[in-house]
């Protein structure tokens, strides 16, 4: 059924592909290496279908930011490039999450949600010992093993807007490929092996949100938004953070 469908797509031009989720998946062709042309042909498809699929994901975006009623949002735009789901298996090797239905970027609410907790841990809680794992107030923004807290991560959606842009090739070169995949000794005679990948820029719409919809409530909620968006400032979100990727500032 898989060739099936890369047959039946093949004869649909890659220009006119609104979906760079099933561009990525059912457009690949037989790689040689890692930077061939295929492969940048294939990529550079997938960032032109994210910006197609704008005008029906703007209708999708604006009924989501209607049905998240109370919670608290906040814009952020990326600093640099970001990179969510590296680790994604894809016969890519190197991975990308989108949106199931839209194929765009989207950062997961579980993503947002890990971060903070570490962050929190980490920075916060040597101020005050509430905010350190099994404290007080780190139990209520993000619960223990048997409760899942009183704060609601939501997956963070790309603005509209952003989609003309939002995916770009981008390339990553291990200079130690032999080591890494056969356990050679790294020396700087081993050839350094350029591969592409899609990372994102944009603005994305952070939104959290509490079951008590109380003035208490939102006082949770408003401390966990500003863990938030300390947090992705200051550490960033996804893949290759030590290099930079993956922070967002206010918008």
């Amino acid at each position: 059924m898989v060739e099936a469908r890369r047959e039946a797509l093949n004869s649909v031009p890659l220009s006119s592909a609104a979906h760079a989720g099933v561009v990525l998946d059912y457009y690949i062709e037989r790689f040689g290496d890692q930077n061939n042309e295929a492969r940048q042909r294939v990529l550079g498809a997938a960032a032109t279908a994210a910006s197609n699929s704008k005008t029906l994901y703007e209708k999708a975006f604006r009924r989501w930011e209607k049905s998240l009623g109370s919670a608290l949002t906040a814009r952020l735009k990326t600093e640099g490039r970001l990179i969510a789901g590296l680790g994604i298996e894809t016969v890519l090797e190197t991975g990308l999450r989108l949106h199931h239905t839209y194929g765009t970027p989207i950062i997961p609410g579980s993503s947002i949600k890990g971060v903070a907790a570490h962050y929190c841990a980490e920075v916060w809680a040597p101020r005050d010992p509430q905010f350190q794992p099994g404290g007080a107030i780190y139990k209520t923004l993000f619960g223990e093993l048997e409760d899942k807290g009183f704060i609601t991560f939501h997956d963070a959606w790309i603005i509209p807007a952003a989609l003309t842009t939002a995916l770009s090739p981008d390339v990553m070169t291990p200079h130690y490929g032999n080591y890494y995949m056969n356990g050679a000794a790294p020396v700087d005679t081993m050839n350094p092996n350029p591969v592409a990948f899609l990372s994102v820029k944009g603005i994305f719409l952070i939104a959290v949100e509490t079951e008590d919809k109380s003035p208490a409530g939102k006082q949770w909620a408003e401390l966990a938004l500003k863990l938030c968006r300390e947090a992705l400032k200051e550490w960033g979100v996804g893949g290759k953070t030590r290099a930079g990727y993956g922070r967002l500032v206010g918008y």
